[in-house]
């Protein structure tokens, strides 16, 4: 449940450029993503991506859930530690339903700001304190051309060209008409915490969890373990999860010519002695160096 007062009092803060050093820890009030990062076009990511019933996801630049959804996972858990991306998620959510492809493109990755015929068409689809927010938000920073070079976005523009390489329900018109269709019978239960804090209240076993590249950032929840064991622990935490047999949990790494996360859960903690199959592939991507290991829970 958003509070949407306070939360637009922070973003406020952001607006102004004020209470946000970039390369800081993620927190409450990070910055929203304008884009994915993360190759989903790449084999392993769709095919970690299909045949699910359930999904527990970070919602990051909203781009993981739009993905999941185009793929037919309907029911979606999803959690971020920053307040912020649920209202772009949802302001996503409402272009699609409003916009036909190339207005969509346009709307998010053409140009630095929302065209303000396209936004009003927008905000039309959006629950009520959705609305507010980013009504508010535009208002305030008097235009979205300053609102998007704010704190309250990262830094980065993405571009259309990339984002439609990178998003299956963006790879041409009928995907993203594939997933309009589709995205009226959506059920996503937003949580704002992360991952460490939610899980253990989760209940109902998943087909799949998308945990991002939130292994490359384990030091900072087990800050106080020695070299290589804040990995381990996480290792363990996922291991915990409650995920159906033959469920799927999936590790995005950014650059894996400087990282050894994957290659030391694949060899220490997700084993198939341990349960678990891996797929690991590395570099089938826009740029060589990324790569998706997806751990397969497994019967003996």
């Amino acid at each position: 449940m958003c509070d949407v007062e306070k939360d637009l009092h922070d973003a406020y803060k952001l607006i102004a450029q004020e209470d946000y050093i970039p390369g800081l820890p993620y927190s409450l009030v990070s910055p929203i993503y304008k884009g994915t990062n993360e190759n989903m076009n790449c084999n392993g990511y769709i095919d970690a991506l299909s045949n699910n019933r359930r999904t527990l996801s970070v919602i990051g630049s909203g781009e993981q859930i739009l993905n999941a959804l185009y793929y037919d996972s309907m029911n979606i858990d999803a959690f971020d530690i920053s307040r912020f991306p649920e209202y772009y998620l949802k302001l996503r959510i409402g272009a699609i339903k409003a916009l036909n492809y190339h207005e969509y493109l346009d709307f998010f990755y053409t140009t630095d700001s929302f065209d303000q015929e396209k936004f009003d068409r927008v905000m039309k689809e959006l629950d009520s304190e959705t609305r507010y927010f980013w009504e508010s938000a535009n208002n305030r920073a008097k235009g979205s051309r300053r609102l998007f070079k704010s704190h309250l976005f990262s830094v980065k523009h993405p571009d259309s060209n990339d984002a439609v390489m990178r998003n299956p329900y963006l790879v041409d018109e009928e995907a993203y008409n594939s997933l309009k269709r589709k995205i009226g019978n959506a059920n996503i239960n937003y949580y704002n915490e992360t991952i460490y804090t939610l899980a253990p209240r989760l209940d109902t076993p998943y087909d799949f969890v998308n945990l991002s590249n939130i292994a490359e950032y384990s030091y900072q929840h087990f800050k106080d373990l020695p070299k290589y064991e804040p990995l381990r622990a996480f290792g363990n935490f996922v291991k915990n999860l409650r995920i159906t047999e033959n469920g799927k949990v999936l590790n995005y790494l950014l650059d894996v010519t400087r990282s050894c996360t994957s290659v030391y859960l694949h060899e220490n903690i997700f084993t198939r002695e341990q349960g678990y199959e891996t797929d690991y592939v590395k570099g089938d991507s826009l740029y060589k160096i990324d790569g998706v290991a997806v751990y397969k829970k497994v019967r003996h």
